[in-house]
């Protein structure tokens, strides 16, 4: 609290010592200063034009307005405002049921007293009970907002400090009835100052928060500043409740937080659990319908009761959402860029290749240096989408794999630039002094480290040939795509295919009249494959087995978990249905050519 605030603080001179009990009757204060001072606050608060405060009247059995109300001190006014408990009107159903009540259009509500409204020109209003201990002494109507209408942030601000305006009244009625009672007012003074501190606080703490969404100094440094406001160590996570992001306030002590994952989360309300001597709470972060993570800290008992602490962890949790929807909305965008960039470069742009160019020099990727493109794709990728009735574990387990990926292929690969088209990422791999070989290890050694993460998932690569301007890199993305294809029918366990390096295979997809490639697998397997379908064998697969072992017959026998002389007898048999001699070379050739060929109908769409 600053000392400039309590030397402007109304009251700041009953504030004396004990010892001096004749000076607190040499300035007596007024009910309606009082009176006043609350309107103030409430008003402040919300950015009101105006308030009053009815209080209960026992003889009468009635609500009361005090005075001053309404921006007047017109006694006869003021005095018209009586509402008995046994009538209607919001005043009495706010006053006995306990629950405030809010509306933007109080002309035109059926539980506002039409003259009541018309008297002082109330068209917004929000009305609060006043409560202390479980006590009703009245309620406040807090009228027309300035900047428009009243929201349900400001309902929740003036529910949060009316038991401190009651307590205020309360103490200021007394001390009016009993003016001897000189402790009962020092004790008021000092709760006004108190709450005037709290709400000098809180105030600090909304802005403090608020100010972090308008930042750029990104989402640690509004978690930080929530450790810091707290005091006490916080932590982000995602909907999986996988840890984000986690702070410590400063010189915060050390605490335990084993177990802290996995707690069960109520609908979108706080959830708290003891721990030690400590209690864990957890909020909801959502984007007003969706929940989008959970912020968690532990705090001491006396901090979970302190509703300072709990308004900032609120408030907290909501400029976290609202942080993390600016993020979402700042990756959309710079999506949507990257798009346009590669579409350009792979398609042409509208507006020409002199965009391409400005686009890529944006990014500061030069064309005209050796570069390839590369397609990574997550094998059954709408099969995950949807295999889920509720479709959010799935979608988001590829999600996360693909920005699991994009990092490791920016630590990989320094300079690549990545882009998404649907289940696929899409990069542009500057060569430089790279060689091939080194390329398929870096991108192996990402399928790995994925795959270490995500052992369900198959990865494959598909890589293009050498681009040396901006017209090259169409076609390296058609031949990327092709060994994208062909690596799926040639090998079902996901790895890196290049198409320099395809050889024959690459000619496959280039034949357009698929009948042409139809005929040539007939002529070479056809007796074979008529011959699985009749009798539901495999020895097709016998065959692959055998050719891709190198034609070793202990290998082959135990990848298929047979003996050596069965297999004899399979290789015998496929001699007799093909009418071949596997010891020959480009027998053998032809047959596994023929395999893969097949393979490619099967797996590799027409065109």
């Amino acid at each position: 609290m600053s000392d400039r605030f309590i030397q402007n603080n109304k009251f700041q001179g009953y504030r004396r010592e004990r010892h001096y009990p004749n000076e607190y009757c040499q300035e007596p204060i007024r009910f309606t200063d009082v009176i006043a001072k609350v309107i103030e606050v409430a008003t402040q608060l919300v950015g009101a034009d105006m308030a009053g405060v009815m209080l209960y009247s026992k003889e009468r059995d009635e609500l009361v307005l005090q005075k001053p109300a309404f921006k007047t001190n017109d006694d006869d006014l003021i005095s018209a405002y009586r509402v008995p408990l046994s009538g209607e009107g919001n005043a009495v159903k706010v006053y006995t049921t306990g629950k405030p009540y809010m509306s933007n259009d109080t002309l035109g509500d059926p539980r506002y007293i039409r003259r009541y409204v018309m008297l002082f020109g109330a068209r917004r209003t929000i009305t609060i009970p006043l409560e202390i201990d479980g006590r009703r002494i009245g309620i406040m109507h807090v009228d027309n907002k300035r900047t428009g209408p009243f929201t349900m942030e400001d309902l929740r601000t003036l529910t949060f400090f009316a038991p401190h305006l009651a307590l205020f009244i309360e103490n200021a009625r007394l001390y009016e009835c009993e003016k001897a009672y000189v402790d009962d007012l020092v004790r008021f003074n000092d709760q006004m100052l108190s709450f005037q501190q709290r709400l000098e606080t809180l105030v600090y703490n909304y802005n403090a928060l608020t100010r972090q969404v308008l930042s750029e100094k990104g989402i640690n440094f509004v978690v930080d500043t929530l450790a810091d406001l707290v005091g006490a160590p916080v932590f982000v996570e995602d909907t999986h409740r996988n840890l984000l992001i986690s702070a410590e306030p400063p010189l915060a002590s050390k605490v335990n937080v084993k177990g802290f994952a996995n707690l069960p989360i109520i609908n979108h309300d706080f959830y708290a659990e003891a721990v030690g001597d400590r209690v864990k709470i957890v909020a909801p972060i959502t984007n007003g319908k969706n929940i989008m993570g959970y912020f968690k800290t532990i705090l001491d008992p006396f901090s979970v009761h302190d509703d300072l602490t709990m308004a900032t962890i609120e408030h907290g949790a909501a400029i976290l959402g609202l942080h993390m929807v600016k993020e979402q909305m700042r990756l959309v965008t710079e999506s949507r860029w990257r798009r346009e960039f590669l579409d350009g470069l792979f398609y042409g742009h509208p507006q020409g290749r002199e965009k391409v160019y400005e686009l890529a020099s944006f990014y500061n990727y030069d064309l005209n240096s050796a570069s390839r493109v590369a397609i990574i794709s997550i094998d059954q990728y709408k099969d995950l989408v949807t295999k889920s009735s509720d479709g959010h574990r799935y979608g988001s387990l590829v999600g996360n794999l693909t920005d699991l990926i994009i990092a490791l292929t920016r630590k990989v690969m320094p300079g690549v630039f990545t882009g998404t088209n649907g289940g696929e990422i899409e990069l542009l791999v500057p060569m430089g002094s790279l060689r091939s070989a080194d390329l398929i290890v870096g991108l192996e050694n990402i399928i790995e480290q994925a795959s270490r993460l995500h052992p369900d998932i198959k990865i494959f690569i598909g890589v293009g040939g050498v681009c040396t301007k901006a017209e090259d890199y169409g076609k390296s993305l058609k031949c990327a795509k092709q060994a994208l294809s062909i690596g799926r029918a040639l090998d079902d366990r996901g790895r890196v295919f290049i198409h320099d390096r395809l050889g024959a295979y690459s000619l496959l997809l280039e034949i357009s009249d698929r009948e042409i490639v139809r005929e040539f697998v007939r002529s070479r397997i056809g007796p074979l494959l008529d011959h699985d379908n009749r009798r539901n064998l495999s020895l097709t697969e016998t065959l692959e087995k055998y050719l891709r072992t190198g034609c070793s017959l202990k290998e082959t026998a135990q990848s298929l978990f047979i003996h050596v002389a069965t297999l004899k007898y399979r290789l015998r048999r496929i001699e007799e249905l093909v009418h071949v001699d596997l010891k020959d070379p480009e027998t053998r050739f032809d047959l596994r050519l023929a395999l893969y060929a097949n393979r490619v109908l099967s797996n590799c769409p027409a065109g």
